[in-house]
């Protein structure tokens, strides 16, 4: 079981040449992130992940995962 703070490390690790943002909020339960580009404009903003769903390795890598398919499938302009 991962910690808020390995969970927080592996997301903000996640996305290189990127930059990620994360935190925990509501108590602890949930968890909030965004990805920048090279101009810091928000290239994806995760609003409301449920922390007890990320806990397992797993799970949260599935949803890193989910989040650079999404980053790859961006329009380019």
């Amino acid at each position: 079981m991962l910690s808020d703070q390995d969970i927080c490390l592996r997301i903000e690790t996640a996305f290189p040449p990127y930059r990620c943002v994360t935190e925990i909020w509501d108590y602890g339960q949930k968890l909030r992130f965004r990805v920048f580009g090279s101009n810091d404009e928000a290239l994806i903003t995760m609003a409301e992940v449920v922390v007890s769903s990320v806990r397992d390795s797993c799970a949260l890598e599935s949803l890193i995962a989910d989040v650079k398919h999404r980053l790859d499938d961006r329009p380019t302009s």
